[in-house]
C-alpha cells in the first residue's frame, strides 16, 4: 500500500481490507480477481486520472467500475472545464507519485475526485492501494467521505 494510503486510511474511522492479488493464486486481470474473491465485477474500480482543461488545466480522478465506460461529455459538465483527457503516466507519477495500473483515489491532497453512481449499488468496492497488486476494499460511503468527492453519474455502461 502506498504511504499516502496508508496515512488516510489508518488515521481514519472506516472499516476497510487490504486485498493482495498473490493471496489468491496467478490475477491475469480484474476479472479473474473478481472471481477469486467470488465478487460481482461491478464492485472492482478503476480510478482514472484525468487533466481537465478550460480557463487553466487541473488533475481530477474518476473512479469508476472497471468495466464502465467514463462519460466525458458528463465529467467536463461537471467539473465546468472545456476538455477532460487521461493524463500521462510521467504527470501520474509527479504529481501522486502513482503507478498508472495502480491509482488510488484516497491520498490525493485537493484534488477532485469523482465518485460513479454505479458504485453505491455495493456494500463495499475495491480501489486502488497506489501500488501494483493491491487493492483496498472500502464501504462506498466511507470512500466518499475519506476523498470529499463528488458523487454522480459519469460513467455509462
Amino acid at each position: 500500500m502506498h504511504a499516502n494510503v496508508e496515512t488516510i486510511l489508518k488515521n481514519s474511522l472506516v472499516t476497510w481490507t487490504l486485498r493482495r492479488h498473490s493471496d489468491y493464486g496467478e490475477i491475469k486481470s480484474p476479472f479473474y480477481f473478481a472471481h477469486a474473491l467470488n465478487m460481482d465485477i461491478g464492485r472492482i474500480s478503476k480510478t482514472l486520472f484525468l487533466r481537465a482543461t478550460g480557463v487553466q488545466s487541473k488533475f481530477v480522478l474518476a473512479v469508476c467500475p472497471i468495466s464502465a465506460k467514463l462519460n466525458i461529455p458528463v465529467v467536463s459538465a461537471a467539473l465546468n472545464c472545456r476538455r477532460v483527457e487521461l493524463a500521462n503516466p510521467v504527470e501520474l507519477a509527479q504529481t501522486l507519485g502513482y503507478p498508472s495500473r495502480g491509482v488510488s483515489p484516497l491520498g490525493a491532497g485537493a484534488l477532485p475526485v469523482l465518485i460513479d453512481e454505479n458504485l453505491f449499488e455495493f456494500p463495499t468496492i475495491l480501489i486502488g492501494a497506489g501500488v501494483l497488486g493491491e487493492e483496498i476494499e472500502i464501504n462506498p460511503h466511507d470512500l466518499l467521505a475519506l476523498s470529499r468527492a463528488q458523487r454522480g453519474p459519469f460513467c455509462q455502461n
